[in-house]
Order: structure tokens, then sequence, then C-alpha cells
């Protein structure tokens, strides 16, 4: 900053020291000449009054001469003396126009300091309102992400009711035909026991006959008759002993997938609960979002410290992080236990860890466009006014709570 006060003011004031530097430069170099042509004449005359006669005796010449020397050297200490009074008063005023240039130089260096302080304080305030609209943004795309969660949840919810109603309806199907193979089971058995008695009244009939002297040769006819009709009760019996032994290895098996489908009901209906309980958690951090998302605003608004923001913006990050993490997680935990039961078809199996690949993949490409697209939205934000960026922000903030409503509403419902 320093560096950047002195180029401007260098700038600003460029002629004015430049010309203070040549006046004083000027006025040395005189003075300087001046005070060697006086002591270079002063020392010609000290020589010239000096010189002696030999025998130590001074001639008439040298002795006027040396009174003419000393005139002159009083001439020129006069001279020099002039020029020194004359020099201390250019001298102070070009000190005192030195002092009025350092203040008036101090005075620019104050308003460049004065505005640059200003220019960052917008700068700051312009970089606070886009991390404020890039939180708004995130906010809205995990509102995205949870509306397209709702209605997966939804549509499984619908067919697992679809799918519980078939499973009803096969199990009243097995039950009336369970009913049906034992009325028929019980009238076998009455008909078993009446054709017994049957029988047993005929032997008894007979020995009676033959007993009393008749002879029952001549019922052969209807004895046969009888015998055969025996014989078709029999056949009668076999066939409907089959029926029922396969109408029990039916009502078996059929038992066997009604065990295995209510433990996949079971199992499903688990992960929907947890799905609804994540719901509701996230419905929670939405909620929580929203009210420091409104004081954030109210921050920013009321012009609090930028840094306090900052910290207060990067926290609100990384709370969606860490719920879409969270939420990431138990979904594939519901769905690996489902996999490890081992009680699935290979296609169900297969299907599954294909959803399991496919979800890892778009949180893995999900972050990487969120890192890739994070500062580019900086630099073509930046031009934009902090009054358009409130409108914005309001206008997108009540969109996302009226969806929020909505989307709370519908979690209720379920």
């Amino acid at each position: 900053m320093e560096g950047t006060l002195q180029e401007a003011a260098d700038d600003v004031l460029p002629s004015q020291t430049d010309d203070c530097k040549m006046s004083v430069r000027k006025k040395k170099v005189h003075f300087e000449d001046d005070a060697n042509l006086v002591k270079g004449e002063a020392e010609e005359d000290s020589v010239v009054h000096m010189q002696s006669i030999p025998g130590g005796r001074y001639t008439h010449s040298s002795i006027m001469k040396g009174k003419d020397g000393v005139k002159r050297l009083e001439k020129m200490d006069k001279k020099l003396q002039e020029k020194r009074r004359i020099y201390s008063e250019e001298k102070a005023e070009l000190a005192k126009k030195l002092e009025e240039t350092k203040a008036s130089f101090n005075q620019e260096i104050k308003k460049y300091e004065r505005d640059l302080q200003e220019k960052r304080q917008d700068y700051l305030t312009q970089l606070d309102n886009l991390k404020m609209d890039e939180q708004v943004s995130s906010i809205g795309k995990r509102m995205e992400e949870l509306e397209q969660l709702e209605k997966g949840l939804n549509s499984r919810l619908e067919h697992f009711l679809e799918y519980e109603k078939e499973i009803q309806e096969f199990e009243g199907y097995l039950s009336r035909r369970q009913e049906l193979c034992q009325r028929q089971e019980y009238d076998l058995e009455r008909q078993k026991e009446k054709l017994d008695t049957l029988h047993e009244e005929l032997e008894a009939d007979r020995f009676n006959l033959e007993e009393a002297g008749f002879d029952t040769s001549k019922m052969g006819t209807k004895q046969t008759r009888r015998s055969h009709g025996l014989e078709t009760t029999a056949e009668e019996d076999y066939i409907l002993k089959a029926n029922l032994r396969k109408c029990q290895f039916e009502l078996a098996k059929a038992t066997d997938q009604t065990g295995q489908q209510a433990k996949e009901i079971e199992l499903i209906t688990k992960e929907l609960q947890q799905e609804k309980e994540e719901n509701r958690k996230q419905a929670q951090k939405i909620k929580h979002l929203e009210s420091q998302l409104s004081i954030y605003i109210s921050m920013n608004r009321s012009g609090s410290d930028h840094h306090s923001i900052r910290s207060f913006g990067s926290k609100v990050s990384q709370d969606g992080d860490q719920a879409r993490t969270s939420r990431t997680t138990s979904r594939s935990n519901a769905t690996l236990e489902r996999l490890n039961t081992g009680q699935l078809s290979i296609n169900q199996e297969a299907q599954m860890r294909h959803n399991l690949n496919q979800r890892s993949g778009r949180s893995s490409s999900k972050d990487q466009n969120q890192n890739k697209y994070l500062p580019r939205k900086h630099s073509v934000d930046s031009g934009r006014g902090s009054s358009q960026i409130t409108v914005d922000t309001n206008g997108k903030m009540n969109d996302e709570i009226g969806k929020k409503d909505f989307n709370s509403r519908v979690c209720t419902v379920l």
C-alpha cells in the first residue's frame, strides 16, 4: 500500500518536488563557487603580503600590495557574508516551501487512503453478496434433490401398496383353496366312513341270509355292480387324494413364497421408515438452514462484521454437505442390508448393485460439478450490483420457502 501511495503522490506532485530540488542544487552550487573564489583571492593576497626580500626586509611595493590585499580581502569577506545571508534566506524559504509541499503531499496520501478504504469496503460488500447468492442457489439445488427424492419415495410407496394388494389377493386365493381342500377332505372321510358302514351292513346281511338258508350266489350281478361301484369310488378317492397332495404342495410352496415376500416387505418397510426418518431430518435441517439464511440476510443488511458473515456462510455450507453425506450413507446402508440377507433373486441383486453403482457415480460427478462451477460463478457475477443481488435473493427465498412448506406437508401426510 505504501508503494501505491508513493506512486500516486509522485503522479500528483512531480513538478513541485522537482523544482524545489533543482533550486536547492543551483543555490548550493552558486554559493560554493563564490566561496571558492573568495578563498582563492584571499590566499593569493596572503601569499603576496607575506612575500619577503632577501635578508628578511620587505620592499615598499610589497607592503603596498599587502595593504591593497587586506582591503580586497575585507571587501571579499563582506561580499561573502552577504552571499551567506542571501543563501540562508533562500534556504529558509526553500525549507518552508518543502514543508508546505510535504504537508500537501501528506494530505493527498490521506485522501488516497480514504478512497482506497472505501473501495475495499465496497468490494467486500459485493463479495459477501455473491457468497450469499451462492448459498441461496445451493439451498435451491438441495430443495430440488429433496423433491426428486420425495417423488421417488411416493412412486415406491405406490408400488409397495400395489404389491401388498397383490399379495393379499394371492393369500385370499390360497386361503379359499385351502378351505376347499379341507372341505373335500372332510367329505371324502365321511364318504369312506359311510362306505365302510354300508359294506359292514352288507356282510352282516349276507351272513344272516346264509344262516337262514338262502342262496347268495344269485346276488353276483349286484355284487359285481357294487364292486364296480367300489372300484369307481376308489379311483375317485385316488384322484381326490392326488389333487389333495397337489393342493398341499402348492399351499406349502405358496406359504414359502409368502414368507419370503413378507420378509422382503419387512425389509422394504424398514427402508421406507428409514427414508421417512431421513426425510423428517432433512425437513428439520432445511428449517434450520432457512433460519440461518434469514439471520445471514439480516446480518448482511445491518452491515455486520464481514469476517463473522463469511464464517457463518462457511458453516451453512458445511451443514449442507454433512446432511447430503448422511442421507447418502443411510440409503446405501439400507440397500446393503437388503443385499446381505441373501433372500433376493439373482436379477434383484444385480439390479440393486447396478443402482448402487449409478448412485455412487452421480454423487462423485455432482461433487466434481460443484467444484468446477463454484469459482466460475464468482467471475460471472462479479459485475452485478449489491441492490440487484438483494432483490434476487429475496425472490429466491420466497420460492424456496413455499417449496419447503409443500414438502413438509407431504412428509406429514406420509
